[in-house]
C-alpha cells in the first residue's frame, strides 16, 4: 500500500511540476534594423537560419526598419518560431524594389507573426501554404501592389490547419 501512495506522490509532483521543468524556455534573439540598411535584414534571416532544425521555441524581437529585397523564410526545418515586434518600438519590413514578400511560412508548424508594420510588398504581405498552427495577430499590412484576386495582405493557402 505504501509504494502505491508513494507512486501516486511521485506521478502528482511530475503532473504539476515536472513537465513545467522539462518545458524548454524560448530562445530569446533580438534583432535592430537601421535606416536604409540591408544589415538587419540579413541578421533576420541569419536567425532564422540557425534555428533550422532545432525544435526547441525560439521568439525573435524585432525593432527599427528592415529593408527586405527577398522573403524571411519559414520552412518546414522551421518549427516553434515568433517574429515579433518589441513592444517599445515598432518593427517594419519594408519592400526593396520588386520585392514580392516580407514573410513567407511554408510546411511550417506552431509559428506566430506578431505587431509588425509590412509595407509595400509586390505581391503578399505575409503568405501561408501547407502549414499548420499560425497565428498572425497584429499587423499592419498595407501598400501591396497585387491586382490578382488572390494575393493581398495576408494570403492563406494549401493545407493550413489551426491558422489564426
Amino acid at each position: 500500500m505504501r509504494r502505491h501512495i508513494l507512486f501516486l506522490c511521485l506521478v502528482c509532483f511530475y503532473l504539476f511540476t515536472g513537465s513545467q521543468l522539462l518545458a524548454a524556455e524560448p530562445t530569446l534573439v533580438k534583432i535592430t534594423g537601421g535606416l536604409g540598411e540591408q544589415e538587419g535584414a540579413a541578421a533576420l534571416q541569419r536567425a532564422i537560419e540557425r534555428q533550422r532544425g532545432v525544435g526547441s521555441p525560439t521568439r525573435i524581437v524585432l525593432a527599427g526598419l528592415f529593408v527586405l529585397h527577398q522573403p524571411v523564410r519559414l520552412t518546414a526545418q522551421n518549427r516553434n518560431i515568433s517574429i515579433e515586434a518589441e513592444n517599445s518600438s515598432p518593427a517594419e519590413l519594408v519592400a526593396a524594389n520588386g520585392a514580392m514578400r516580407a514573410i513567407e511560412v511554408i510546411g511550417s508548424a506552431n509559428v506566430r507573426v506578431a505587431g509588425l508594420k509590412v509595407i509595400g510588398f509586390a505581391s503578399d504581405g505575409i503568405f501561408v501554404a501547407d502549414a499548420s498552427r499560425v497565428i498572425i495577430e497584429g499587423n499592419t499590412v498595407r501598400e501591396t501592389r497585387s491586382r490578382a484576386w488572390s494575393q493581398g495582405a495576408i494570403h492563406l493557402t494549401g493545407n493550413v490547419a489551426g491558422a489564426m
